[in-house]
């Protein structure tokens, strides 16, 4: 806490965080816990200018995908890559048109 100058470049840092919660994520599988995260100090801000760019960088890449699409062909191979990448990531559909899985649970 306190800490203004940091000891790395931001992308460092930034791959520092993601190390450790791969590390504490394993290790919280393997005990049964469930992982909160609460960023500290200077972090937040970091974190938010980090994934804020990130986020427009996306957004960007995704544009300029889009107005390349020259015919209908194209634009459905784009949909369909779209959609495969959206499976990978969130798994598949829920049968049903999904539920409620829960509750979140307070520490």
């Amino acid at each position: 806490m306190g800490k203004v100058s940091p000891d790395a470049t931001p992308e460092e840092e930034w791959q520092w965080a993601v190390d450790s919660m791969k590390q504490i994520y394993e290790h919280s599988q393997k005990a049964g816990v469930k992982l909160a995260v609460e960023p500290l100090n200077r972090f937040p801000q970091m974190m938010q200018e980090v994934l804020v760019a990130r986020v427009r960088a996306a957004e960007e890449a995704q544009e300029a995908c889009k107005r390349a699409l020259r015919s209908k062909a194209q634009a459905l191979a784009y949909l369909a890559d779209t959609r495969r990448k959206m499976r990978r990531i969130f798994g598949p559909f829920p049968r049903g048109g999904g539920r409620a899985l829960g509750r979140a649970e307070s520490l």
